[in-house]
C-alpha cells in the first residue's frame, strides 16, 4: 500500500498502525473512513477503524503495539475476545 500525499500524510499513520499490528500474520484489517481514503472515495476520516481476529494473541498484540505509542483505554468496550465475539450491548 502506497500513503497518499498532501493531506493523506495523516493516512501514513493508519497504514504504519495497520502493518504494525500485521507484524508476523494478519490480525487487522483497516476498516471505516480510514479505508475509504485508502481508496481515494473521501479525502479525510478523523479516527481509524479496524477489524480484529478475536483470538487473545491478537489482543495482546494490538495493546502491546498501542501501549508503545503511549496509547491508553478510554470509555468503551474493552479490547477484549469476550466482547469482540459478543458484541456490544
Amino acid at each position: 500500500m502506497r500513503a497518499l500525499t498532501g493531506a493523506g500524510t495523516l493516512m501514513s499513520i493508519y497504514l504504519d498502525r495497520t502493518r504494525q499490528f500485521n507484524r508476523g500474520r494478519t490480525r487487522a484489517i483497516l476498516a471505516g473512513g480510514q479505508a475509504v481514503v485508502l481508496h481515494r472515495l473521501a479525502i479525510m476520516s478523523k479516527d481509524g477503524d479496524w477489524i480484529l481476529r478475536e483470538e487473545p494473541e491478537t489482543m495482546e498484540h494490538i495493546l502491546s503495539v498501542l501501549e508503545g505509542y503511549g496509547a491508553r483505554y478510554r470509555f468503551g468496550a474493552p479490547l477484549d475476545v469476550g466482547w469482540l465475539a459478543d458484541g456490544w450491548p
